[in-house]
């Protein structure tokens, strides 16, 4: 029993050695996640440290912006970013591209190999992507889908950004689809159940219409709801107190 339990403590010893050791030549695999955060959204920086968490632990994480931003400082406030704010020094200049670029090769010098990953659609870190890779480094670039083909060439490996402007607009277009084909679907039920002067009821309308469509959250469509979507066809006549029949106009 005290011959096994000094055996684990001599592995456990070179164990912690051995990554002392590692970690001393450089070694050890590391993940440097750097962030333009003049090109990337703040909204997508939980994506970007979910992608490089992924693919190891983050050793460090820093974000680079060339003026102050509120929202730039909650977010590293709130994903403990090291936010370097670089002014420039002459306007339209990229002084913080540059800071980027420099703490990269710096950081790449340092080690024999890790894992560098960058978050930016700036084709002028191709070059960045080149020298971090003939010297044994592991390049992620996280940027626009649509963006520079030659930038996501220069990469080991890319990850594509949707911007979150993107998703909302994707998102709202695909409600205009959905009220349109539910207006649609209100037409044709109107010139189904409509008795011989053209009327019919709302709340028949109502009720056929919740056995095929589910209103907002997944709900039944309430009268209020049913009331909103007939004001917003512009062919769609409402008679009767609280508009309780309705036709097509002729």
């Amino acid at each position: 029993m005290a011959v096994l339990k000094l055996r684990s403590t001599i592995w456990q010893g070179l164990c912690t050695a051995s990554a002392a050791l590692r970690h001393l030549l450089g070694f050890e695999q590391v993940v440097i996640v750097m962030i333009d955060a003049d090109n990337i959204d703040p909204a997508l920086v939980p994506t970007v440290l979910l992608e490089a968490g992924s693919m190891g632990a983050i050793s460090a994480k820093r974000a680079y912006r060339s003026g102050e931003s509120q929202k730039w400082r909650q977010v590293a406030v709130e994903h403990a970013l090291d936010l370097r704010v670089v002014a420039n020094a002459v306007p339209r200049k990229n002084s913080a591209d540059i800071a980027l670029a420099i703490e990269a090769a710096s950081v790449v010098a340092r080690r024999r190999r890790g894992i560098l990953c960058v978050a930016s659609s700036d084709t002028d870190f191709i070059h960045l992507a080149h020298h971090a890779r003939s010297m044994g480094w592991t390049y992620v670039g996280c940027g626009a889908a649509d963006g520079n083909e030659a930038l996501q060439r220069a990469c080991t490996r890319f990850i594509p950004l949707e911007s979150p402007t993107r998703d909302r607009g994707a998102r709202r277009r695909a409600r205009e689809r959905r009220q349109k084909a539910v207006q649609a679907r209100i037409v044709r039920l109107i010139r189904g159940l409509a008795d011989t002067s053209g009327w019919t009821s709302v709340e028949k309308l109502r009720e056929h219409l919740n056995t095929h469509y589910e209103g907002p959250n997944g709900r039944p469509i309430s009268r209020t709801h049913m009331r909103r979507l007939l004001d917003r066809i512009e062919i769609v006549e409402l008679s009767g107190p609280r508009g309780r029949r309705a036709r097509l106009r002729a």
